[in-house]
């Protein structure tokens, strides 16, 4: 039942969960309205303590309040419809909300706040809230993620500056991360799926997660009220993810698989190629299960093969069939599967990681090998382990012993470690009982593959190695076949030819000179115009306007030629230039001095090392 209360009577009530303003519109289609139907429904107010005299908060028509002050502003003591309740402020706001709810839609960051003041104070969850205001749990759950945005990204929000899909992304990790994203993005975000983008590179669903996520630090992980999934920040999971990886290792190990190993796919997948999944053993009851599918399959089977093809029956036969394929299928898949020792003590078990983080574990047994005894149909030979058999690290461990003998033996023979060594430096041996790190020798590469490299350094030290090495016309040579070859060489030809090998060795960065070679050069008394002089081949890298540059410098501003010169000219003009004095046959030997002097800046040798005591 209403009663009359003065207007000058009523606060709008602060705890009014709409906080974002209705438009102009709504309020004047609202006041309209008032002026031409009165009042509709009354106010819902509670009664508290004014400084004045008895007053009353307005719990439900906060916008109605406002319309009547515009409209009876100035009109006296007007006397309002109120419905007084007897509340506490905590079902007050829950008054207010239902409210809302059947009037001007609310804004959705308005809601979320009150479902999450609602399940805070009350301690209702997602499904108590949906069944008071008619919704569905879901919804609650979506608007809930919204209760916990950071202030400038609420306020954006309310301002209709990002939509409610953008709002719901920011909202699935931490407020701090919330702000740094908003940062990132400048405050302007593109959409709902550039900040998923982002999120994307620094969370990880935690889904896949083979640890326990409440043993992160709460900073690391997303906590959203009565959220569907949870996040984890990236570098937390991984190293997490590694920890359980590794811990899934050792258990792997201790039960039994004789190889268990990490890697991505790509590190792993020669390797699963190569091999067979092993066949695991099942319970009796599950086994009995899969027998009596195999039966039905192999009766559809002959029953199929008696009818042609295109027949209804034999239609229907195969989809049967691949019904009971399918069955069996998810019989195994949701079974629990066992392996035996014996397959344990051969199988490798591989923990694939993903770049998700996402771990897949898949078992692999060695292909058995086919029997070389004559069987029939090549039977193969599955023998139980014994002694004989060795894995891979004890085979290793064993040839490690071998090599460490010979290694001693060999240094009681200088002949044959000459020949050893010749053919560890020789670039055309190729053995697997050599172990030599053969690196890209930039220096050769770019001899041996530029057609227009010139240098009479070059064609000495090839001259050389013509003359001392027997297998310099070969491509390839094996080790016993150089070793045949080089120890019929006398020990001078032997000492020689490692001569060569060892300063063929010598090589350069790519793109700038190393401080070894700088320092060579400086105790050998080299100097790089001796053995170096810039050619039209070389030249041709450059753009036009260096060349006009170097011209200039060499010849003078007056001198210089005009812009309008061709890059070929003015290549095959310097071009000359260099080999004129290179020569000795230019008239100007000032200019010819500073021709032969010259080097690019970019030409610079690194610091030299410091000598050492």
């Amino acid at each position: 039942m209403s009663s009359l209360i003065p207007l000058r009577c009523l606060i709008a009530g602060k705890s009014n969960p709409r906080k974002t303003k209705p438009d102009q519109e709504a309020h004047q289609r609202l006041l309209a309205s008032v002026v031409v139907h009165e009042l509709i429904h009354p106010l819902v107010v509670r009664p508290v303590k004014g400084k004045h005299g008895k007053t009353y908060i307005v719990i439900a028509g906060n916008r109605r309040l406002a319309v009547l002050k515009e409209l009876h502003r100035g009109k006296g003591d007007v006397k309002v419809p109120c419905i007084v309740r007897k509340v506490d402020a905590v079902m007050a706001d829950a008054l207010s909300l239902g409210e809302n709810f059947a009037r001007e839609p609310m804004h959705p960051l308005d809601e979320a706040e009150a479902f999450a003041k609602l399940a805070r104070h009350d301690g209702k969850d997602a499904e108590s809230i949906a069944a008071e205001f008619g919704v569905s749990d879901k919804y609650v759950r979506q608007r809930m993620k919204l209760a916990d945005l950071a202030k400038p990204i609420g306020d954006a929000y309310r301002s209709n500056a990002i939509d409610t899909a953008t709002a719901e992304t920011f909202a699935s990790v931490p407020k701090p991360q919330q702000q740094a994203i908003w940062n990132e993005v400048e405050g302007r975000p593109h959409s709902a799926h550039q900040v998923k983008s982002i999120i994307a590179h620094a969370w990880i669903s935690s889904r896949t997660a083979m640890f326990d996520v409440s043993s992160l630090p709460p900073e690391a992980v997303s906590a959203d009220l009565f959220g569907e999934d949870v996040l984890v920040e990236r570098e937390a999971f991984l190293k997490a993810q590694q920890d359980a990886v590794e811990l899934r290792r050792q258990a792997l190990v201790e039960d039994g698989w004789a190889n268990v190993i990490i890697g991505d796919r790509e590190q792993v997948r020669d390797r699963l190629w190569s091999m067979d999944e092993p066949q695991p053993v099942f319970d009796s009851s599950i086994q009995k299960e899969l027998t009596m599918l195999a039966r039905k399959q192999k009766q559809f089977e002959k029953q199929a093969g008696k009818l042609k093809l295109g027949d209804r029956k034999r239609e229907a036969l195969m989809r049967k069939m691949d019904a009971i394929e399918a069955k069996a299928d998810k019989v195994i898949a949701e079974a629990p599967a066992h392996f035996t020792e014996q397959t344990k003590a051969k199988a490798t078990v591989f923990l694939i990681v993903d770049p998700s983080g996402s771990v897949q574990e898949e078992y692999r047994h060695p292909r058995p090998k086919h029997a070389d005894n004559g069987s029939a149909n090549g039977a193969v030979v599955d023998k139980p382990l014994d002694s004989d058999d060795l894995t891979d690290g004890q085979l290793a461990s064993i040839l490690a012993h071998q090599a460490m003998a010979v290694r001693l033996a060999l240094l009681g023979n200088s002949h044959l470690r000459n020949v050893v060594l010749a053919m560890a430096l020789h670039n055309n041996v190729r053995s697997d009982a050599l172990s030599v790190k053969h690196v890209t020798n930039d220096s050769t590469v770019h001899a041996d593959n530029n057609d227009e490299f010139k240098s009479t350094a070059l064609y000495q030290t090839a001259k050389k190695r013509f003359e001392l090495d027997p297998l310099i016309t070969n491509s390839s040579t094996t080790d016993i076949e150089a070793f045949d070859t080089f120890v019929g060489l006398s020990d001078e030809t032997l000492k020689l030819l490692i001569q060569v090998l060892t300063v063929e060795c010598l090589t350069h960065q790519r793109l700038r000179s190393n401080e070894l070679v700088v320092r060579l050069a400086d105790d050998l008394k080299v100097k790089i115009h001796e053995h170096w002089t810039p050619d039209a081949a070389w030249l041709k890298g450059y753009r036009k306007v260096q060349l006009l540059d170097l011209l200039t410098k060499f010849s003078g501003k007056d001198a210089a030629p005009a812009p309008s010169a061709k890059h070929s000219e003015l290549v095959n003009q310097l071009a000359e230039m260099f080999a004129a004095a290179a020569n000795d046959t230019m008239k100007d030997k000032k200019l010819a001095e500073k021709l032969n002097r010259w080097t690019p800046n970019s030409f610079m040798a690194p610091p030299k090392s410091q000598p050492v005591p």
